[in-house]
């Protein structure tokens, strides 16, 4: 089921919403790394990153909030492709969340469990949001076509 209240859906703003107070965490860790010592560079580059990251999700989800009931997505219903973002923005948030606090970057499925899970994280979001982006792009171009 969609939400929507008017020409809004909802989910993505409320959701948006939600990955934006995820990026003040991730951004008062930031402050701490920040105010830590020299050796912690590499950290507080991850910080800066996951505070960027999780802000630009939430930006792009609560964008999208009026923008996707405009969108003709057929035969994918709405609903999956709403689902899809908000899963593949969290999974990437967290995923930057992880490597902060762990120091992990993940860029390979081997080490530590942290750093495994920044791996299945970063994977799970990128292949979502990829979907994701390919229904979108499927939703924009059916409607200017049908335009």
């Amino acid at each position: 089921m969609q939400v929507t209240a008017g020409a809004c859906n909802i989910p993505l703003v409320l959701h948006g919403t939600i990955v934006l107070l995820l990026s003040q965490l991730a951004g008062y860790a930031f402050f701490r790394a920040l105010a830590g010592a020299e050796h912690e560079a590499p950290r507080t580059g991850m910080w800066r990153m996951s505070h960027a990251a999780c802000s630009a999700g939430a930006v792009f989800l609560i964008a999208l909030g009026p923008v996707v009931p405009h969108l003709s997505f057929l035969p994918l219903p709405a609903a999956i492709v709403v689902d899809a973002l908000i899963a593949s923005t969290y999974a990437l948030c967290l995923g930057t969340v992880v490597a902060g606090w762990s120091g992990h970057r993940g860029i390979r499925s081997a080490g530590p469990w942290s750093n495994r899970a920044v791996y299945v994280l970063y994977v799970t979001g990128a292949l979502g949001s990829t979907l994701s982006g390919l229904a979108l792009l499927w939703g924009a171009t059916r409607t200017y076509l049908a335009s």
